[in-house]
């Protein structure tokens, strides 16, 4: 006797939200004869995507008559804090910026720890090191725990974020501007041949859509 109670109640509810919904054509109200109700309300309610707002991508670069790379040949070296392969992170950003600009280029990028920094050297910067220390300038509340900048002072290139993973992102972004490099699944990405990359006034900051994004690639 409960089972056909319960049951009897069920199908009343089916034949309620039946009815309901027979009552809405292409989100609108309607009365009798299928008109719709010129007073009906929308019944979609748009959502506030809020991590989207304020988000930026923004890559200004500006031709120089200087080169990272020139046939075959480069003045520049990466140049990356003090036991920087303790981060997982880190140490991919510095590996594939080298790897992928070699197969790209034929030119492979010596790296050195600011412990053996030196004056007058030419260097493309990842993170905090202190050749970046009073020269760039990165704000927290914009760039989120992803968003990077890339910046060109002085002829050396910087490439800033708050964590370690944001710089990864940063050495991405600069490959696929200057290599076109894309990653597709797996080790299936597209990398353009390159016989030299001209030295940029590089002004780059972006901030991702989703901040909490990760990556499944890389050379490790």
């Amino acid at each position: 006797m409960k089972m056909k109670k319960l049951i009897s109640m069920v199908l009343a509810f089916c034949s309620l939200m039946t009815m309901a919904g027979c009552k809405l054509i292409g989100g609108t109200n309607t009365g009798a004869g299928g008109k719709q109700d010129e007073n009906a309300v929308n019944p979609i309610t748009t959502v506030n995507m809020g991590h989207v707002e304020g988000t930026t991508h923004i890559y200004n670069a500006t031709e120089t008559s200087d080169y990272l790379i020139k046939n075959g040949q480069s003045n520049y070296k990466i140049l990356v804090s003090d036991g920087y392969k303790v981060s997982s992170y880190l140490e991919n950003a510095v590996t594939d910026l080298q790897y992928y600009l070699e197969e790209s280029t034929g030119v492979r990028l010596e790296i050195v720890e600011e412990s053996n920094f030196v004056q007058g050297q030419k260097y493309i910067s990842l993170g905090d090191t202190k050749l970046a220390e009073g020269k760039v300038s990165i704000d927290k509340s914009v760039l989120g725990s992803q968003g990077y900048t890339i910046k060109t002072i002085d002829k050396n290139v910087y490439i800033s974020g708050f964590t370690d993973m944001a710089i990864l992102w940063g050495v991405y972004g600069l490959l696929e501007y200057e290599c076109g490099f894309d990653w597709f699944y797996g080790s299936v990405y597209a990398l353009e041949e390159r016989e030299s990359i001209s030295l940029k006034v590089y002004d780059f900051v972006d901030v991702p859509d989703i901040e909490m994004r990760i990556t499944n690639y890389g050379s490790s």
